[in-house]
Protein backbone atom coordinates (compact mmCIF):
# COMPACT_ATOMS: atom_id res chain seq x y z
CA UNK A 1 0.00 0.00 0.00
CA UNK A 2 1.07 3.32 -0.75
CA UNK A 3 0.18 6.22 2.35
CA UNK A 4 -0.01 9.98 0.88
CA UNK A 5 -0.28 12.81 3.44
CA UNK A 6 -1.13 16.59 2.84
CA UNK A 7 -1.52 19.79 4.73
CA UNK A 8 -4.45 21.17 2.36
CA UNK A 9 -5.30 18.47 0.13
CA UNK A 10 -4.12 19.42 -2.79
CA UNK A 11 -0.59 18.71 -3.06
CA UNK A 12 0.58 15.37 -1.80
CA UNK A 13 3.64 13.66 -0.20
CA UNK A 14 5.44 11.01 -1.83
CA UNK A 15 4.36 7.98 -0.84
CA UNK A 16 5.15 5.88 2.26
CA UNK A 17 5.24 2.09 1.25
CA UNK A 18 3.64 0.10 3.71
CA UNK A 19 2.99 -3.97 3.47
CA UNK A 20 0.66 -3.95 5.93
CA UNK A 21 -3.26 -2.84 6.28
CA UNK A 22 -1.77 -0.78 9.58
CA UNK A 23 0.33 2.60 9.37
CA UNK A 24 1.23 5.12 12.08
CA UNK A 25 2.52 8.91 11.16
CA UNK A 26 4.65 9.89 13.80
CA UNK A 27 6.32 13.33 14.27
CA UNK A 28 2.75 15.00 13.21
CA UNK A 29 3.29 18.66 15.01
CA UNK A 30 0.32 19.68 17.65
CA UNK A 31 -2.32 21.75 16.18
CA UNK A 32 -1.90 20.42 12.85
CA UNK A 33 -4.54 19.82 10.03
CA UNK A 34 -3.46 16.40 8.19
CA UNK A 35 -5.36 14.29 5.32
CA UNK A 36 -4.29 10.89 4.10
CA UNK A 37 -5.64 9.03 1.37
CA UNK A 38 -4.06 5.13 0.15
CA UNK A 39 -3.51 3.17 -2.76
CA UNK A 40 -2.83 -0.42 -3.58
CA UNK A 41 -0.26 -1.67 -5.57
CA UNK A 42 0.67 -4.71 -7.53
CA UNK A 43 2.05 -6.20 -10.90
CA UNK A 44 -0.90 -4.66 -12.46
CA UNK A 45 -0.45 -1.10 -11.08
CA UNK A 46 -1.64 1.51 -8.72
CA UNK A 47 -5.38 1.48 -7.80
CA UNK A 48 -7.25 4.21 -7.52
CA UNK A 49 -6.84 6.16 -4.49
CA UNK A 50 -9.25 5.91 -0.90
CA UNK A 51 -11.33 8.88 -0.02
CA UNK A 52 -9.35 11.49 1.82
CA UNK A 53 -9.55 11.37 5.43
CA UNK A 54 -8.20 14.02 7.79
CA UNK A 55 -7.26 14.70 11.58
CA UNK A 56 -6.84 18.54 13.21
CA UNK A 57 -4.26 17.21 15.86
CA UNK A 58 -4.70 19.04 19.49
CA UNK A 59 -2.59 22.12 20.44
CA UNK A 60 0.51 21.94 22.58
CA UNK A 61 -1.81 22.87 26.06
CA UNK A 62 -3.72 20.09 25.13
CA UNK A 63 -1.67 17.47 25.10
CA UNK A 64 -2.65 13.71 24.04
CA UNK A 65 -2.66 12.36 20.70
CA UNK A 66 -5.68 13.08 17.97
CA UNK A 67 -6.81 9.19 17.92
CA UNK A 68 -9.59 7.67 19.34
CA UNK A 69 -11.48 10.48 21.41
CA UNK A 70 -8.61 10.50 23.72
CA UNK A 71 -6.81 13.81 24.99
CA UNK A 72 -8.59 16.97 23.07
CA UNK A 73 -10.28 15.43 20.49
CA UNK A 74 -13.76 15.08 21.29
CA UNK A 75 -15.68 16.00 17.14
CA UNK A 76 -15.47 12.95 14.18
CA UNK A 77 -15.87 13.90 10.65
CA UNK A 78 -17.71 10.68 9.16
CA UNK A 79 -17.68 10.54 5.13
CA UNK A 80 -20.79 9.01 4.27
CA UNK A 81 -20.86 9.74 0.59
CA UNK A 82 -19.87 6.71 -1.24
CA UNK A 83 -22.43 7.41 -4.70
CA UNK A 84 -21.01 7.01 -7.71
CA UNK A 85 -23.35 5.76 -10.75
CA UNK A 86 -24.45 7.27 -13.90
CA UNK A 87 -27.11 9.10 -12.13
CA UNK A 88 -23.71 11.97 -11.74
CA UNK A 89 -22.50 12.05 -15.07
CA UNK A 90 -21.48 15.82 -16.33
CA UNK A 91 -23.96 16.62 -19.11
CA UNK A 92 -21.64 18.54 -21.79
CA UNK A 93 -22.64 20.38 -24.86
CA UNK A 94 -19.82 19.94 -27.89
CA UNK A 95 -20.20 22.02 -30.62
CA UNK A 96 -19.22 18.83 -33.01
CA UNK A 97 -20.80 15.96 -30.86
CA UNK A 98 -23.43 17.73 -29.42
CA UNK A 99 -25.11 16.65 -26.29
CA UNK A 100 -22.49 14.03 -23.91
CA UNK A 101 -23.03 12.87 -20.50
CA UNK A 102 -19.06 12.73 -19.56
CA UNK A 103 -17.32 10.47 -16.64
CA UNK A 104 -15.52 13.35 -14.82
CA UNK A 105 -14.82 11.27 -11.36
CA UNK A 106 -13.50 14.57 -9.54
CA UNK A 107 -16.77 16.33 -10.63
CA UNK A 108 -18.89 13.33 -9.70
CA UNK A 109 -17.60 12.07 -6.52
CA UNK A 110 -14.05 13.49 -5.54
CA UNK A 111 -14.39 11.27 -2.34
CA UNK A 112 -12.46 14.39 -0.38
CA UNK A 113 -15.05 16.20 1.23
CA UNK A 114 -13.71 15.94 4.52
CA UNK A 115 -11.31 18.40 3.39
CA UNK A 116 -14.09 21.12 3.12
CA UNK A 117 -15.67 20.26 6.05
CA UNK A 118 -12.50 19.95 8.22
CA UNK A 119 -10.71 23.21 6.80
CA UNK A 120 -13.91 24.64 8.07
CA UNK A 121 -13.70 23.50 11.90
CA UNK A 122 -10.92 25.18 14.13
CA UNK A 123 -11.01 22.25 16.91
CA UNK A 124 -9.43 18.89 17.03
CA UNK A 125 -11.22 16.73 14.96
CA UNK A 126 -10.53 12.76 14.00
CA UNK A 127 -12.37 11.23 10.83
CA UNK A 128 -13.54 8.17 9.56
CA UNK A 129 -15.25 6.30 6.74
CA UNK A 130 -19.06 5.52 7.65
CA UNK A 131 -17.87 2.00 7.26
CA UNK A 132 -15.44 2.27 9.82
CA UNK A 133 -18.02 3.43 12.25
CA UNK A 134 -20.97 0.72 11.20
CA UNK A 135 -17.91 -2.22 11.24
CA UNK A 136 -17.42 -0.90 15.01
CA UNK A 137 -13.59 0.17 14.29
CA UNK A 138 -14.60 3.78 15.17
CA UNK A 139 -17.42 4.38 17.86
CA UNK A 140 -19.46 7.31 18.50
CA UNK A 141 -19.59 7.34 21.84
CA UNK A 142 -15.94 8.45 22.34
CA UNK A 143 -16.52 11.86 20.70
CA UNK A 144 -19.00 14.35 21.70
CA UNK A 145 -19.97 16.14 18.61
CA UNK A 146 -20.51 13.80 15.10
CA UNK A 147 -20.07 15.54 11.37
CA UNK A 148 -21.65 12.95 9.28
CA UNK A 149 -21.46 13.83 5.38
CA UNK A 150 -23.88 11.76 3.05
CA UNK A 151 -23.51 14.59 0.06
CA UNK A 152 -25.68 13.01 -2.62
CA UNK A 153 -26.03 9.83 -1.12
CA UNK A 154 -29.02 7.97 -2.13
CA UNK A 155 -31.47 5.01 -1.78
CA UNK A 156 -29.39 2.64 -3.82
CA UNK A 157 -26.52 3.06 -1.30
CA UNK A 158 -28.84 3.33 1.81
CA UNK A 159 -28.25 7.28 2.84
CA UNK A 160 -28.04 5.72 6.66
CA UNK A 161 -28.44 1.93 7.21
CA UNK A 162 -30.14 0.23 9.91
CA UNK A 163 -27.11 0.00 11.61
CA UNK A 164 -25.65 4.02 11.07
CA UNK A 165 -29.57 4.73 12.21
CA UNK A 166 -29.18 2.70 15.41
CA UNK A 167 -25.77 3.90 16.33
CA UNK A 168 -26.65 7.79 15.71
CA UNK A 169 -30.24 7.56 17.24
CA UNK A 170 -28.24 6.23 20.54
CA UNK A 171 -25.58 8.90 20.03
CA UNK A 172 -28.56 11.45 20.26
CA UNK A 173 -30.03 9.87 23.04
CA UNK A 174 -26.81 9.72 25.14
CA UNK A 175 -26.57 13.54 24.80
CA UNK A 176 -24.36 13.97 21.94
CA UNK A 177 -24.21 16.29 19.24
CA UNK A 178 -25.04 15.71 15.18
CA UNK A 179 -24.24 18.34 12.30
CA UNK A 180 -25.49 16.11 9.33
CA UNK A 181 -25.80 17.36 5.58
CA UNK A 182 -27.23 15.77 2.30
CA UNK A 183 -29.78 16.24 -0.47
CA UNK A 184 -31.38 12.74 -0.69
CA UNK A 185 -31.59 11.84 3.19
CA UNK A 186 -35.21 12.72 3.35
CA UNK A 187 -35.66 11.17 -0.04
CA UNK A 188 -34.75 8.41 1.27
CA UNK A 189 -35.97 7.78 4.39
CA UNK A 190 -38.88 9.75 4.33
CA UNK A 191 -40.31 9.84 0.76
CA UNK A 192 -38.95 6.47 -0.10
CA UNK A 193 -39.93 4.60 3.33
CA UNK A 194 -36.88 3.32 4.82
CA UNK A 195 -37.57 4.78 8.25
CA UNK A 196 -39.80 7.62 8.51
CA UNK A 197 -39.73 7.26 12.38
CA UNK A 198 -36.13 7.76 12.13
CA UNK A 199 -36.26 10.90 9.99
CA UNK A 200 -38.88 12.41 11.98
CA UNK A 201 -38.51 11.59 15.50
CA UNK A 202 -34.22 11.28 15.16
CA UNK A 203 -33.57 13.81 12.71
CA UNK A 204 -36.57 15.43 13.29
CA UNK A 205 -37.43 16.67 9.92
CA UNK A 206 -39.87 15.75 7.52
CA UNK A 207 -40.22 15.49 3.69
CA UNK A 208 -41.91 18.08 1.77
CA UNK A 209 -40.31 17.97 -1.84
CA UNK A 210 -37.54 16.35 -4.12
CA UNK A 211 -36.12 19.58 -5.31
CA UNK A 212 -35.95 23.25 -4.07
CA UNK A 213 -35.18 24.24 -7.74
CA UNK A 214 -32.53 26.64 -6.37
CA UNK A 215 -28.96 26.90 -4.86
CA UNK A 216 -29.81 29.68 -2.58
CA UNK A 217 -30.33 29.57 0.96
CA UNK A 218 -31.18 32.52 3.73
CA UNK A 219 -31.29 32.27 7.69
CA UNK A 220 -34.79 31.80 9.32
CA UNK A 221 -35.75 34.75 11.68
CA UNK A 222 -34.38 33.96 15.15
CA UNK A 223 -32.15 30.67 14.25
CA UNK A 224 -28.32 30.00 15.03
CA UNK A 225 -27.60 31.33 11.89
CA UNK A 226 -29.50 35.11 11.98
CA UNK A 227 -27.19 38.02 10.88
CA UNK A 228 -25.71 36.23 7.88
CA UNK A 229 -26.72 37.02 4.80
CA UNK A 230 -27.92 34.70 1.77
CA UNK A 231 -25.66 32.20 0.24
CA UNK A 232 -25.40 29.56 -2.52
CA UNK A 233 -24.71 26.29 -1.99
CA UNK A 234 -23.03 25.46 -5.74
CA UNK A 235 -19.39 26.24 -5.38
CA UNK A 236 -17.64 25.91 -8.17
CA UNK A 237 -15.23 23.23 -9.04
CA UNK A 238 -18.12 20.93 -6.87
CA UNK A 239 -20.24 18.53 -7.67
CA UNK A 240 -23.81 19.76 -8.61
CA UNK A 241 -26.00 19.38 -5.54
CA UNK A 242 -29.27 18.62 -7.35
CA UNK A 243 -32.57 17.87 -6.16
CA UNK A 244 -31.96 19.45 -2.50
CA UNK A 245 -35.27 18.14 -0.04
CA UNK A 246 -37.52 20.55 0.91
CA UNK A 247 -38.22 19.64 4.59
CA UNK A 248 -40.10 20.88 7.54
CA UNK A 249 -39.15 21.40 11.03
CA UNK A 250 -40.97 18.83 13.55
CA UNK A 251 -40.78 16.74 16.93
CA UNK A 252 -39.43 19.99 19.04
CA UNK A 253 -37.04 21.21 16.29
CA UNK A 254 -37.43 24.86 14.10
CA UNK A 255 -36.27 25.88 10.83
CA UNK A 256 -32.90 27.49 10.34
CA UNK A 257 -32.36 28.42 6.49
CA UNK A 258 -34.81 28.36 3.80
CA UNK A 259 -34.38 28.33 0.18
CA UNK A 260 -34.35 31.09 -1.77
CA UNK A 261 -36.72 31.56 -5.10
CA UNK A 262 -37.19 27.99 -6.58
CA UNK A 263 -40.17 26.56 -4.96
CA UNK A 264 -38.77 27.74 -1.16
CA UNK A 265 -39.65 26.31 1.73
CA UNK A 266 -37.16 25.16 4.61
CA UNK A 267 -33.73 24.00 4.26
CA UNK A 268 -32.41 23.08 7.30
CA UNK A 269 -33.42 22.41 11.05
CA UNK A 270 -32.04 22.72 14.23
CA UNK A 271 -32.76 21.46 17.63
CA UNK A 272 -31.66 21.61 21.37
CA UNK A 273 -32.50 19.48 24.55
CA UNK A 274 -29.32 20.44 26.92
CA UNK A 275 -26.74 18.86 25.36
CA UNK A 276 -28.62 16.59 22.91
CA UNK A 277 -28.26 19.04 19.16
CA UNK A 278 -28.90 18.58 16.14
CA UNK A 279 -28.01 20.58 12.82
CA UNK A 280 -29.97 18.96 9.44
CA UNK A 281 -29.19 20.65 6.16
CA UNK A 282 -31.20 19.25 3.43
CA UNK A 283 -28.18 20.36 1.03
CA UNK A 284 -24.45 19.50 1.50
CA UNK A 285 -22.17 21.64 3.53
CA UNK A 286 -19.12 20.90 1.44
CA UNK A 287 -20.93 22.83 -1.23
CA UNK A 288 -21.38 26.02 0.44
CA UNK A 289 -19.97 28.73 -1.37
CA UNK A 290 -16.23 28.92 0.01
CA UNK A 291 -16.86 32.46 1.05
CA UNK A 292 -19.43 31.70 3.07
CA UNK A 293 -17.85 28.13 4.52
CA UNK A 294 -16.50 29.28 7.70
CA UNK A 295 -19.12 31.45 9.05
CA UNK A 296 -21.64 29.24 8.52
CA UNK A 297 -19.74 26.29 9.88
CA UNK A 298 -18.82 29.25 12.95
CA UNK A 299 -22.15 28.85 13.48
CA UNK A 300 -23.06 25.73 13.78
CA UNK A 301 -20.30 24.63 16.07
CA UNK A 302 -21.28 27.95 18.63
CA UNK A 303 -24.87 26.09 18.48
CA UNK A 304 -23.78 22.11 19.09
CA UNK A 305 -20.60 23.06 21.72
CA UNK A 306 -22.77 23.27 24.49
CA UNK A 307 -22.46 19.50 24.46
CA UNK A 308 -18.91 19.43 24.29
CA UNK A 309 -18.26 21.36 27.65
CA UNK A 310 -15.54 19.83 29.84
CA UNK A 311 -16.21 20.17 33.13
CA UNK A 312 -14.96 23.68 33.23
CA UNK A 313 -16.69 26.67 34.48
CA UNK A 314 -15.78 30.74 33.60
CA UNK A 315 -17.33 33.73 35.81
CA UNK A 316 -17.78 37.19 34.61
CA UNK A 317 -16.76 39.22 38.15
CA UNK A 318 -16.76 42.42 36.72
CA UNK A 319 -19.12 44.24 35.42
CA UNK A 320 -22.31 43.06 37.01
CA UNK A 321 -24.94 42.15 34.51
CA UNK A 322 -27.26 45.37 33.87
CA UNK A 323 -24.62 48.09 35.71
CA UNK A 324 -24.76 51.13 33.98
CA UNK A 325 -21.35 52.91 33.98
CA UNK A 326 -19.99 56.59 32.86
CA UNK A 327 -16.68 55.01 31.88
CA UNK A 328 -15.49 51.47 30.59
CA UNK A 329 -15.68 49.44 33.47
CA UNK A 330 -13.18 46.37 34.66
CA UNK A 331 -13.95 43.23 32.69
CA UNK A 332 -12.72 40.64 34.55
CA UNK A 333 -13.84 37.29 35.89
CA UNK A 334 -12.02 33.46 36.74
CA UNK A 335 -11.91 30.31 35.27
CA UNK A 336 -11.29 26.92 36.48
CA UNK A 337 -11.58 23.08 35.12
CA UNK A 338 -11.35 19.75 36.66
CA UNK A 339 -10.34 18.08 32.96
CA UNK A 340 -8.05 18.71 31.04
CA UNK A 341 -6.48 22.81 30.90
CA UNK A 342 -7.57 26.03 30.22
CA UNK A 343 -5.71 27.39 27.63
CA UNK A 344 -6.95 30.64 27.37
CA UNK A 345 -10.44 32.47 27.71
CA UNK A 346 -12.37 34.63 25.12
CA UNK A 347 -14.36 37.22 25.65
CA UNK A 348 -17.07 38.69 23.06
CA UNK A 349 -18.35 41.97 22.97
CA UNK A 350 -21.56 42.97 20.94
CA UNK A 351 -23.70 46.05 20.51
CA UNK A 352 -26.43 45.68 18.37
CA UNK A 353 -25.76 43.37 15.37
CA UNK A 354 -22.14 44.73 15.53
CA UNK A 355 -18.98 42.57 17.11
CA UNK A 356 -16.01 44.26 18.20
CA UNK A 357 -12.73 42.95 16.34
CA UNK A 358 -10.26 44.24 18.48
CA UNK A 359 -9.75 47.41 15.99
CA UNK A 360 -13.33 48.01 14.84
CA UNK A 361 -17.22 46.40 14.61
CA UNK A 362 -17.43 43.86 11.68
CA UNK A 363 -20.60 41.89 11.82
CA UNK A 364 -19.40 38.19 12.13
CA UNK A 365 -18.65 37.55 15.88
CA UNK A 366 -15.63 37.33 17.22
CA UNK A 367 -14.54 35.54 19.89
CA UNK A 368 -10.56 37.76 21.47
CA UNK A 369 -8.39 36.41 23.76
CA UNK A 370 -8.25 37.89 27.05
CA UNK A 371 -4.96 38.33 29.39
CA UNK A 372 -5.17 35.23 31.96
CA UNK A 373 -6.54 32.10 32.27
CA UNK A 374 -7.54 31.16 36.23
CA UNK A 375 -8.11 34.81 36.93
CA UNK A 376 -8.59 36.66 33.62
CA UNK A 377 -9.06 40.62 32.12
CA UNK A 378 -9.86 42.27 29.02
CA UNK A 379 -9.63 45.97 28.28
CA UNK A 380 -12.82 47.40 27.22
CA UNK A 381 -11.88 51.22 26.55
CA UNK A 382 -11.35 50.91 22.73
CA UNK A 383 -14.56 49.24 22.57
CA UNK A 384 -16.71 51.32 24.28
CA UNK A 385 -16.37 54.51 22.54
CA UNK A 386 -19.87 55.65 22.56
CA UNK A 387 -23.60 55.67 24.92
CA UNK A 388 -25.39 52.38 23.73
CA UNK A 389 -26.28 48.65 25.04
CA UNK A 390 -23.12 46.75 25.18
CA UNK A 391 -23.46 42.70 25.49
CA UNK A 392 -20.51 40.71 27.09
CA UNK A 393 -19.65 36.86 27.04
CA UNK A 394 -16.84 35.16 28.50
CA UNK A 395 -16.10 31.83 27.32
CA UNK A 396 -13.41 28.99 28.18
CA UNK A 397 -10.80 26.83 25.57
CA UNK A 398 -10.08 23.42 27.34
CA UNK A 399 -7.52 21.92 25.22
CA UNK A 400 -8.98 23.32 22.18
CA UNK A 401 -12.35 23.28 22.88
CA UNK A 402 -14.90 25.82 23.93
CA UNK A 403 -15.96 24.28 27.08
CA UNK A 404 -18.36 26.67 29.60
CA UNK A 405 -19.45 30.20 28.97
CA UNK A 406 -20.84 33.34 30.86
CA UNK A 407 -23.41 33.72 30.47
CA UNK A 408 -24.15 30.51 28.81
CA UNK A 409 -26.83 32.64 26.26
CA UNK A 410 -25.30 35.23 24.37
CA UNK A 411 -27.93 38.32 25.79
CA UNK A 412 -29.97 39.72 23.30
Amino acid sequence: YRVYTSTDGVGWSAAALVSTTVCTLTDVPPGSLLFVRVTAVNDGGESFPTEVLGVLTPPPAGGGAAAGGGGGVRTLLVNGFDRLNRTMLIPETDPVEGYNLRMFLDRMNARNYVLQHGQAIPIPFDSASNEAVRDGDVSLTDYRLVDWILGEESAPDQTLDPVERALLRAFLEGGGALFISGTEIGWHLDHLGADPDFYRNTLRARYVADDAGTYVVTPTAGSIFAGLGPFRFDAPGMYDPDYPDVISPTAGSVAALEYVGGTGGVAAVQYADGCRRLVYFAFPFETVDPSARSAVMARVLDFLDECLAASAEVAILSPAPGSAHSSPPPFTGTATTTMGTIQRVEVQIRRADQYWSGSGWVSEPRWLTATGTLTWAYDLTPALDADGDYHLQARAVVDGWPAAKDPPVASG
